[in-house]
């Protein structure tokens, strides 16, 4: 951004529950700050996902639950909290009402990404329990909601809390001779 300084964002867990932290790091992720609080909305939270989402002007984080399986949402107008914004949710809104689960099986480690030329979304995540096992992936619309139904990530697939990232069809082609 503008400013050279980054957000580095993870759980941290304490004897009552995990919360979110973060800290500010540069191009060379150097620490710059202190770690601080960045999100606790009162319930066991870990593994979230930040996106900006340019069609509404707002960071969207997807974040696991253990409250509930699944995985619940909250948006931001910014990305660092202000001195104000200093305890439990910050700077962050709990979207009411959504909340995705695989008929309460155990799932974690939430990506959303835009496909290139796309302005609808994808939500990637590993389902760990029952009969589900194995790396899903479900469509969302381009405000990161009405997420669709899952499927399975077929082929030669042992990931665990994937990344996406974009590359040019040369990488692609490239790739594609290893």
């Amino acid at each position: 951004n503008a400013s050279d300084k980054y957000v580095l964002y993870y759980s941290v867990g304490f004897p009552d529950r995990h919360r979110i932290y973060y800290s500010l790091i540069d191009k060379d992720l150097n620490i710059l700050s202190k770690p601080e609080l960045y999100f606790d909305p009162g319930y066991d939270i870990i593994d979230a996902d930040i996106v900006w989402n340019d069609v509404d002007k707002q960071y969207v984080m997807v974040y696991k639950s253990e409250k509930g399986a699944g995985f619940y949402r909250a948006t931001a107008t910014h990305l660092i909290p202000t001195a104000e914004e200093s305890t439990g949710t910050r700077q962050w809104t709990e979207t009411a009402g959504f909340h995705v689960n695989e008929n309460n099986q155990a799932i974690e480690a939430p990506t959303q990404w835009r496909p290139i030329g796309s302005t609808r979304w994808k939500l990637a995540y590993i389902n760990y329990s029952g009969s589900g096992y194995g790396y899903k992936m479900r469509d969302m619309d381009e405000h990161g909601l009405n997420v669709g139904s899952p499927v399975q990530i077929s082929g030669n697939v042992a990931a665990q809390h994937g990344s996406i990232v974009k590359i040019t069809t040369e990488e692609y082609d490239y790739l594609k001779t290893w």
